[in-house]
């Protein structure tokens, strides 16, 4: 018998909804992340909130908290270049990239408030490179790829501020949510779904809107491309990070994100070295903008950090609204501070990269629900 074609809608967007969950666990699997699955320390029931209601108002705080992290970072990443003859983008860097070392000893400290041992802890951590004994070989071969690739992204994303506005450097890396949802239909196995595919083409023309609306041939332009190659180096790391760390504890990932922050300070000053050297950039000390500097690495330190406790102890959602909030807020900077103006065509191409952002990053099931329910309506309305 042939099944009504809303049916065979119905069991298809079933199937793709467990796909992608089913490819994660699959790779956890066969990376032996839950061989020592009793040994694992439960960071969720120590981080979280208990009641819906304080894990929902918590959530709105850190999407504040993201928004003005991720904000500061463009603000005062862009000021570096405009207030001096700052030109050293590959030293803001790699200070911003390093202080992830940090990371790890910190959430090492926190656990010892709650009973585990510093030794527990680390054991706990190197659980993420597959074995429970921290091994360098091991550290060079699965984590330096994603470090070049991190490193790559951000500096990317700061030599374009110093070419364009922060609004457009945040609005065009946020198209990375894009290149990260057509890398996993390849590499993660992600369910086809014509929304979100949809959402990708409106992103790539909020991006078409905002260059054309810049002058092609213009600095600002290429500022937008080199923040269109942030975003898809940025792409590159989430999509990879997720193959090797699948579902991770906050133990393991700011263990992660602390070997990635050592590789960075132990090997990435060497490309700094070369190009002052050359004088490619040119860095002197009696004009540089030190506070501006400092707190350029701060503001990224902290998003980064919020951005991984908080998809840990709250929605997933919330951590996604943060940098979409952070678009505005630099719209608002630029607009009344910077004294920079938007015209229609920028503000249009804003909506749509924010608008497909904001697609791209809802959870699967909402998104596939509203896939059948459209595909529904419109097979209802072929049939009458």
């Amino acid at each position: 018998m042939n099944k009504d074609p809303a049916e065979r809608n119905d069991n298809a967007d079933q199937a793709s909804l467990d796909s992608y969950n089913a490819a994660i666990e699959a790779r956890s699997h066969q990376s032996g992340y839950y061989k020592h699955h009793n040994d694992v320390i439960n960071t969720s029931n120590i981080l979280m909130p208990q009641s819906r209601r304080c894990k929902t108002m918590f959530g709105f705080s850190l999407v504040l908290a993201l928004a003005i992290s991720r904000s500061g970072m463009a603000q005062f990443g862009r000021n570096l270049y405009t207030q001096g003859n700052f030109t050293s983008s590959s030293l803001v860097t790699w200070y911003s990239r390093s202080l992830v070392v940090t990371f790890f000893p910190l959430a090492a400290t926190v656990m010892t408030f709650f009973g585990h041992s510093y030794q527990e802890t680390y054991r706990e951590g190197c659980k993420i490179l597959g074995k429970t004994e921290f091994s360098v070989k091991n550290a060079i071969r699965k984590v330096f790829p994603l470090t070049t690739a991190a490193i790559a992204a951000t500096y990317f994303n700061f030599y374009a501020l110093s070419l364009t506005s922060a609004t457009n450097v945040t609005a065009v890396t946020s198209t990375s949510a894009a290149f990260v949802y057509v890398m996993s239909l390849i590499w993660l196995r992600e369910p086809f779904i014509i929304i979100r595919m949809l959402a990708v083409c409106m992103s790539i023309t909020g991006v078409i809107l905002i260059a054309y609306s810049e002058g092609f041939g213009s600095f600002e332009v290429i500022g937008i491309l080199l923040a269109v190659a942030s975003a898809i180096c940025s792409a590159i790391y989430r999509v990879f990070t997720k193959r090797l760390i699948g579902q991770g504890s906050v133990i393991q990932a700011s263990f992660f994100m602390c070997v990635l922050g050592l590789q960075t300070f132990l090997v990435y000053w060497i490309p700094t070295a070369a190009l002052v050297a050359t004088n490619v950039e040119i860095i002197e000390p009696a004009t540089f903008p030190w506070t501006v500097f400092l707190l350029t690495g701060l503001a990224g330190f902290s998003f980064s950090i919020l951005m991984c406790v908080g998809i840990a102890i709250t929605y997933p959602i919330y951590m996604s609204m943060g940098p979409l909030l952070a678009i505005p807020i630099n719209a608002l900077i630029d607009t009344y501070i910077e004294k920079i103006l938007f015209d229609m065509l920028k503000i249009l191409g804003t909506l749509a990269i924010s608008t497909g952002f904001l697609i791209l990053t809802l959870p699967i099931p909402i998104i596939a629900s509203f896939s059948l329910k459209l595909r529904l309506l419109i097979v209802n309305c072929l049939h009458i």
